[in-house]
């Protein structure tokens, strides 16, 4: 993993990148380190992909959302939390 913006950050497998959504921050941060070597589930959306979960080399899983859908931070601050 490289290049870490807030929640969001780019992911390379060899093959290529892409820019991974965990997120905003005010929701939960995901506190990940660059160079770190995670395994990302989640879905395509538009021009990146949004992460449901993160799971780190160690086997620690950090759980952003449940699925794809409305994400529990839609609506803003205060909702769905």
């Amino acid at each position: 993993m490289r290049s870490i913006v807030g929640n969001e950050f780019l992911l390379s497998d060899g093959t290529g990148e892409i820019i991974v959504d965990a997120g905003p921050r005010w929701y939960h941060q995901i506190n990940l380190s660059q160079g770190e070597r995670v395994t990302v589930v989640g879905e395509y959306d538009d021009y990146d992909f949004d992460a449901f979960r993160i799971t780190r080399q160690n086997g620690e899983v950090i759980v952003i959302r449940n699925g794809p859908g409305r994400p529990p931070w839609a609506g803003g601050r205060g909702r769905g939390r």
